[in-house]
């Protein structure tokens, strides 16, 4: 089974995991090269 888990709060973050495995994590800050940024929806 496959699961996503997700955190949409200020060090937002996703997680996959695949039989009690995760197979890949990432988190928003690791994408933008800055730590704890606060990402401007507003375009």
């Amino acid at each position: 089974m496959k699961v996503v888990g997700i955190n949409d709060g200020h060090n937002a973050a996703a997680c996959l995991y695949e039989d009690g495995h995760v197979v890949a994590a990432i988190q928003e800050e690791r994408l933008r090269r800055v730590k704890n940024s606060f990402m401007d929806t507003r375009s």
